[in-house]
């Protein structure tokens, strides 16, 4: 596994402590950065068991501020809570996919645990519709507009 930015973890901590470590997974590209795929990266993205309200109401008990929901209660095609926390954007989403939460991958982290999505998960995270599709997950491995392999990562 590679090394992440330790402020993304950081932050990916304190939000999953207060919801819960075990009601919450990192996913996006900081799961993929774990996994052994990394690419830069400014956000934090969680997905939890809670209901999205449940998360509003948490968050602000402790002091973190969400953005208003969206008109539609869609961003990119799914509901979800996004907001700001130490100057990260973060953005925590509902389990869109069935996940088998007993294959997250866990992270110490000075006393914290951070469960991330297995490999696995988030690849059937990223094939749903509006997920970004699997060559998000591997820039350089697979050139979209001519449908071939590239070359790896370093």
């Amino acid at each position: 596994m590679k090394k992440v930015n330790p402020d993304l973890r950081r932050i990916a901590a304190r939000l999953a402590e207060v919801l819960g470590p075990d009601r919450c997974l990192v996913v996006g590209t900081l799961a993929v950065a774990v996994h052994g795929y990394p690419h830069a990266t400014d956000h934090v993205e969680l997905l939890t068991s809670l209901d999205l309200k449940e998360v509003r109401k948490l968050l602000r008990a402790d002091g973190i501020d969400t953005l208003p929901q969206r008109r539609n209660g869609l961003a990119e095609g799914w509901p979800s809570v996004h907001g700001t926390l130490a100057g990260t954007r973060f953005e925590i989403l509902p389990e869109l996919v069935p996940l088998q939460w007993d294959h997250a991958v866990s992270l110490s982290m000075g006393g914290a645990i951070l469960r991330i999505i297995d490999l696995d998960g988030l690849l059937r995270l990223k094939r749903r519709p509006h997920g970004g599709g699997v060559g998000e997950l591997f820039p350089g491995r697979v050139r979209r507009s001519e449908g071939r392999v590239g070359r790896p990562c370093p």
